[in-house]
């Protein structure tokens, strides 16, 4: 397996009262063999970050980067895992968005991971990523 960059980022709305995502790396199914990815999507805002514009580009939410010490070292190979061509390895986020504080009406959700200092070891190659996505939604009541 080698360093690719041929993995999506997908994000997929579950819930809009409250607000939950289901966020996921996605390695298509032309990919040539799999690849490692970090085990680590969470706490959101580290590596998983979302950001939530009206219409007019205003951001209404973002996620805040978090204070936090990860378990998993980035220098050890079981903090990295195969994901195989077709398919995903994903969490779902519970994000904290007020629908009372914001007019009801359609957003674009903006979703962009990075995965920081763990871009692997030289038996598991995962190299930089840092990928975006978005999505149209109807958010308020």
């Amino acid at each position: 397996m080698v360093a690719d960059t041929s993995i999506e980022l997908l994000v997929e709305v579950l819930d809009t009262d409250p607000l939950r995502l289901h966020v996921s790396l996605q390695l298509p199914d032309a990919a040539a063999e799999p690849v490692w990815v970090p085990r680590l999507l969470r706490p959101v805002g580290a590596f998983v970050r979302v950001d939530v514009r009206n219409t007019a580009g205003d951001s209404v939410f973002a996620t805040d980067v978090p204070k936090f010490k990860p378990k998993l070292k980035p220098s050890r190979n079981d903090s990295y895992l195969p994901l195989d061509p077709g398919y995903s390895y994903g969490t779902v986020l519970n994000l904290d968005l007020d629908l009372d504080e914001i007019t009801r009406g359609a957003y674009l959700i903006e979703v962009s991971y990075t995965n920081l200092v763990y871009q692997g070891t030289e038996d598991r190659p995962v190299g930089e990523l840092a990928l975006s996505t978005s999505c149209e939604v109807t958010l308020g009541r």
